[in-house]
């Protein structure tokens, strides 16, 4: 059951691409680390944009990814809340 686990989030964690385009799904967390227990440094709208600049390392349950977003906030946002931007 463990390795189903983690299978299914490896597939998920595919969503995204280093260092690629993504978009905020809803409002998004950008929390100062990678994890549910790190601090909320602030909050993006949805359709928010930004880059991916590290990660992924998952926590808590999520794959969290590092975005530089446009509006000049940086930080860690989990996966479940961002989609990769189409070209």
């Amino acid at each position: 059951k463990q390795m189903n686990s983690f299978t299914n989030q490896m597939m998920v964690m595919k969503n995204l691409v280093a260092k690629g385009e993504v978009t905020g799904t809803s409002v998004v967390n950008v929390r100062h680390g990678p994890g549910t227990r790190a601090g909320i440094d602030g909050r993006q709208i949805r359709g928010a944009r930004g880059y991916v600049i590290e990660g992924p390392l998952f926590a808590d349950g999520y794959w969290w990814w590092g975005i530089s977003y446009d509006s000049g906030v940086r930080g860690w946002s989990a996966e479940n809340y961002l989609a990769r931007v189409s070209l």
